[in-house]
Formats: structure tokens, sequence, C-alpha cells
């Protein structure tokens, strides 16, 4: 993995008898390294125990790394382990930290995945400890210093039903987690959680992103780009004759479609959305390019309001069941001047989960054919 100039590289090694977990980096774009790799999996001998999947993590100056092996237990029972250098892969400690808290050895944990963010680092990875596999997390906020002394379990698969494939993505004090379980057989369920408070707390009804029942997602990716969440996957449905498709999910965030239209200076009105759109947070929907000091409204619709419906020279966007007025800041009559926000607290009410909702705004500007200015739309997703 790359962190601004640095390169750190993990890999599985049998030099000694079984693989070990081994590291080396550059801090100079990879013009130079370590005169000599470093194991990192620790605590045991070199080559007895079977370590795999390492995986990599930086931040600011702190270097993580997760994998997991059976030092604990033999016959393919795991455990997952982490650890962690402060000083950019350059010393390490004497011992890794065990992740999965239940009795060493005693249930398989396989896969761990992990994302670090400012000084905390997050991991999840699947462990049948109660006869099913479940995803469970542990996470720290100090550099690695100290983890939680009990792991959290973030999916709420019901018994009888197994979740694991993980992944994990960390912005600021959100983490997000895409995992899928087998409630529909033959097919598998593509499931999303997330916590907006460094891991403290999650939802208690997880997201679906597969809705379909007769497919499976395969090869999936997740990223993180300001205020929005991107989920993307293979979708394979037994019921196509050619059945692989790429498929795409906005757990949660903002969404901008459909163009303006213009009014003074040639400048249409814009909308975009900032903030997180998840339940307990407030969110901000920002409006620019307007004619300054011009009253205006915010066209406001929940499901099923997307339109697309020619209006006065332009596009109605929003069917909407709502508006709210308002008056442009800056300059008065200067094209492109405009802007106004508009704050909303969404609810912390599981009613809202996955819902949708758009928004328009309009300008009152001699400059645009029939005096109106329309903005472009976005659709924001509640998670």
């Amino acid at each position: 993995m790359i962190s601004g100039t640095s390169v750190y590289v993990a890999w599985r090694d049998k030099r000694s008898g079984l693989a070990d977990v081994y590291f080396n980096r550059s801090l100079d774009s990879g013009a130079t390294w370590l005169a000599s790799d470093v194991r990192i999996n620790t605590g045991v001998p070199a080559g007895t125990a079977d370590a795999r999947n390492a995986e990599l993590a930086a931040s600011q100056s702190t270097v993580y790394l997760v994998w997991w092996d059976d030092r604990n237990a033999t016959g393919g029972v795991h455990d997952v382990f982490v650890q962690r250098s402060l000083d950019r892969g350059t010393t390490w400690p004497v011992a890794p930290t065990r992740l999965d808290t239940d009795v060493p050895g005693a249930a398989d944990s396989q896969s761990p995945h992990l994302a670090a963010s400012a000084s905390s680092a997050f991991v999840v990875w699947s462990e049948f400890r109660n006869g099913d596999s479940d995803i469970y997390m542990n996470r720290t906020s100090d550099h690695g210093a100290t983890w939680l002394a009990a792991d959290v379990k973030i999916d709420n698969a019901a018994t009888g039903i197994s979740s694991g494939d993980t992944q994990i993505a960390a912005s600021g004090s959100s983490v997000y987690v895409t995992y899928q379980d087998d409630s529909r057989r033959p097919f598998n369920s593509l499931k999303f959680n997330h916590s907006v408070d460094g891991g403290v707390t999650w939802l208690h009804r997880e997201l679906h992103l597969l809705f379909t029942g007769q497919a499976t997602a395969l090869r999936r990716d997740m990223a993180v780009s300001g205020a929005s969440v991107y989920v993307a996957w293979d979708d394979v449905w037994s019921a196509r004759q050619n059945p692989t498709e790429i498929h795409f999910s906005l757990p949660f965030g903002f969404v901008q479609y459909g163009v303006g239209k213009p009014g003074s200076g040639g400048i249409a009105p814009s909308i975009a959305g900032s903030g997180e759109a998840a339940m307990g947070r407030t969110v901000s929907i920002d409006i620019t390019n307007g004619l300054g000091g011009a009253p205006g409204g915010l066209l406001i619709g929940g499901p099923g309001t997307k339109t697309a419906i020619p209006f006065l020279g332009g596009t109605l966007l929003v069917n909407h069941q709502a508006h709210v007025s308002f008056t442009l800041s800056g300059p008065i009559g200067v094209p492109g001047a405009g802007t106004f926000s508009l704050p909303i607290a969404l609810p912390l009410n599981p009613a809202f989960l996955s819902m949708v909702f758009y928004f328009q705004p309009g300008v009152l500007d001699a400059g645009a054919s029939f005096s109106l200015s329309l903005g472009n739309a976005i659709e924001m997703w509640v998670g």
C-alpha cells in the first residue's frame, strides 16, 4: 500500500516451515528499502503457526498489519492478530495483539480486513463462534496502543444464518462495512452496516444492497468520497442468459442529476449536499451560483417524486411534496453570487433507513425566460 511517499508491503513466506508474515517498506517512493525484511507474526517461533491473508493500512505515521493464524489451536482453527508500528514500519512491538476476544483457539476466525483513519483503526472478520459465522469488529482509538477488551458483533443474522466475506472503509469517525449472508439460499444477500461514532454504535438493522431473490454478489468493492459511500459488485443472476453484470448501490449520500435553466449572466443555480446522510446526523442542502439577493424556493420530494417534466423553458426535476422559501445571500443583482444553505437534522428513526429524498431550487430572476431560473437536482439517500 502507498501513503504519501511511503510504500508498505506485506506477504506470506514459508522460509522457516509454515507460513509467516513478513514486511518491508520504502520511505522514498520505492527508491530504497529496509536492508532486511521483518517477520511480523511474532510471539511464536518462526514457521510454527500458519499465518494467512496479511493486510495493511496506514494513517499518519502509524502502520497496521492484520492477519489470522492457528497458533492457539490446530486443525484449521484460527485467531485474528494485529501489529502496529508508530514510526512508518521502522520498529514493531515484540508480540501482536489478538483481536477476537473469545477463548483463544476456541472458534475459527477468518479473513480479517482493516481500515485506518486519524488515530483510529478498525478490523472486521467472520467467526464461527456460535455455530454459524458472524461478523465481529474490534477497534483502537489511540494508534493501536489499546483495543476493545470485548469485540463487537455487528451483523444481525438470525440463528442458522451465516455471514462472511467482509469489506471495510473508514473516514473520520465513520466506519462502513459490507458483508454477505446466506439468508436467501442458494443465493446470498449483500448487506451494509455503518457506525458514525468511531465504531461505538452500529445500525440495529442492516441495509440490503442486493434486492433480487435470485442473484449472488461477487467481487465487491467499496469507496468513500466526501459524504457518500459507493458499493459495486458482480451480480450473478441465474435467470439471465449471460448471467454476470456490474451493479452499483449508494448506501447513503448524495447524487446530482438533471440540468438547470440559466438566469442572469447565463448562469444556472446549482445544488449539492454536504454532511453525512445518516440517521441522527445533520446534513446541509447547499445552493450556489444564484442571482445575488434574489428570492427563491427549494422543492422537496420523498420516494417516487423524481421526475423530468418540461416547465417554463426548463425541467421540473422533483414532483415536490413541500417547499422552503429563501432569499439568496450575496451582492444584490450580481449573477452567480447568491448562495443559501438549509440544515436538515435527520431523525434517529429506523423508518428513515434507506429512504430517498429529492431537492431542486428555483430562483426568481428577471434575466431568465419567464423570470425563473432553475437549478439541477440532488437525491439524498439516508442510511
